[in-house]
């Protein structure tokens, strides 16, 4: 699939017309849902602290009850990514590893991109989630190719980073005078 960033995605959005979000954010038929994705994140990023994993552990890491998620261990044992053991440990399968791994990398990349579009750091986890779960592969490549050019040109970055600052202290002046008329 060809990924189209820039011009050609505007005159692409333009021509496309409306198209309600329910219908955007559904997800297609092979791909996993959110909550697939942040159990099997989750998953990998604790097993890569320690070899061992219960169910009790991985509840407290996403904040949901033990009976959820044995629940979605059930389905993604059944899809193939995870075995539940003897005793409740979990151990990601090859595919499993391997898919949690890219969940991992796209989840820090979408916050890299937060980052420099200026999100702030108690805000940024929160929106991370919502951009990682609802942007087309199409649109992540795009955000990577972005990221990658400022991680490779440090003074771009800095140019980014004096943009911003220029832009919040015109909304500051803007401010300070609209303050001023109204008085």
């Amino acid at each position: 699939m060809e990924v189209v960033c820039g011009k050609e995605a505007k005159v692409m959005v333009e021509n496309k017309g409306f198209r309600p979000f329910r219908e955007a954010a559904r997800n297609e038929t092979d791909q996993l849902t959110a909550a697939m994705e942040d159990y099997l994140e989750m998953i990998y990023r604790l097993q890569q602290e320690n070899r061992t994993l219960r169910v009790s552990a991985l509840a407290g890491a996403l904040q949901v009850g033990r009976s959820s998620v044995s629940k979605m261990l059930r389905k993604l044992a059944a899809e193939g990514f995870l075995m539940v053991e003897n005793y409740g440990n979990v151990q990601l399968t090859e595919k499993g590893r391997k898919q949690g791994k890219a969940l991992l990398e796209r989840h820090q990349r979408v916050a890299r991109f937060l980052q420099l579009a200026g999100i702030h750091a108690e805000k940024l986890l929160e929106e991370t989630e919502k951009l990682e779960h609802m942007s087309s592969p199409e649109t992540l490549r795009c955000l990577d190719l972005l990221v990658d050019f400022f991680d490779q040109d440090a003074a771009a970055e800095a140019r980014l980073e004096d943009l911003r600052s220029k832009a919040q202290r015109q909304r500051e002046f803007t401010l300070q005078t609209n303050e001023n008329e109204d008085r």
